[in-house]
C-alpha cells in the first residue's frame, strides 16, 4: 500500500501493475530502484539526524562497506545513480551528497557492482567545503570530473579525516 503511495504520487503509476508486468523489464528495474532508494534515502536522513555522529559514520567509512555482496547480472550502474537522484530530488527531505552517496554505495554493491566512496575538502577565502563522491574502478560515476578536481581527497584511515565528514551533516 505504501508502496502504491509513493509510486502513485512521484511516477502516476500503480507499483503492482508494474511489478507483476514488468518484473524483468527495465523500467520495472527502476521503479524498484527509485522506491528502494526513496526509503533508504529517509532511513539515512534520519539516521545522520538523530543518532550521534560517533554511532553511524563507521558505516559509512569503513571499507568493509565497499565489499560487494552479490553479483547479480551485470546492471547499469549509471541508471542506478540515476534513479537515487530521482528520488532525492522528489524527497520529502532535503537531501546533500553525503545521503545520497551513502545511499548510492549501498545499492550498487548490493547489485554487484564494486564502488568507492570519497570524500573531499575544498577551501577558498575561509569558506571550506567537503563533498563525497563515487567511482567503479577509477571512473567516476555521481559528480562532474571539473568539480571534483577542486576538492583535495581526505585520507580517513586517519581520525582528522574522519572528523572532516561532521561538515556533511
Amino acid at each position: 500500500m505504501l508502496l502504491n503511495i509513493v509510486a502513485n504520487w512521484f511516477y502516476g503509476v500503480n507499483w503492482s501493475v508494474i511489478n507483476s508486468r514488468q518484473s524483468r523489464n527495465s523500467s520495472g528495474q527502476e521503479m524498484k530502484w527509485f522506491l528502494v532508494a526513496w526509503f533508504k534515502l529517509a532511513k539515512w536522513h534520519l539516521t545522520i539526524n538523530y543518532r550521534a555522529y560517533s554511532v553511524w559514520r563507521h558505516e559509512v567509512v569503513s571499507p568493509c562497506h565497499d565489499l560487494v555482496i552479490s553479483s547479480s547480472e551485470g546492471i547499469d550502474p549509471m541508471a542506478l545513480i540515476k534513479q537515487v537522484d530521482l528520488a532525492a530530488d522528489h524527497h520529502l527531505f532535503k537531501l546533500n551528497s553525503l545521503r545520497r552517496c551513502v545511499v548510492q554505495r549501498e545499492m550498487l554493491v548490493r547489485n554487484g557492482v564494486p564502488a568507492t566512496l570519497h570524500f573531499g575538502a575544498y577551501s577558498k577565502l575561509g569558506d571550506t567545503k567537503v563533498k563525497c563522491w563515487l567511482d567503479v574502478g577509477g571512473k567516476l560515476l555521481n559528480e562532474n570530473p571539473s568539480e571534483i578536481a577542486k576538492y583535495k581527497e581526505l585520507d580517513l584511515s586517519k581520525p582528522k579525516g574522519i572528523d572532516w565528514l561532521a561538515f556533511l551533516l
